[in-house]
């Protein structure tokens, strides 16, 4: 059986600007999940900021 184990996490530091990175990434997401047909040119992810 397994046995539970606790690991204490180091700290997380949270980026909150939005680079050329991030941005160059969501756009593949976004055609990768859209796709990029003339229909889903015509679709939008709203408040993508939320997606960080």
């Amino acid at each position: 059986m397994l046995k539970p184990v606790t690991l204490q996490l180091g700290e997380v530091a949270m980026k909150e600007i939005i680079d050329k990175t991030w941005k160059r990434n969501f756009r593949v997401f976004e055609s990768a999940f859209l796709g990029t047909s003339q229909s889903a040119a015509k679709c939008t992810i709203e408040k993508s900021s939320l997606m960080k």
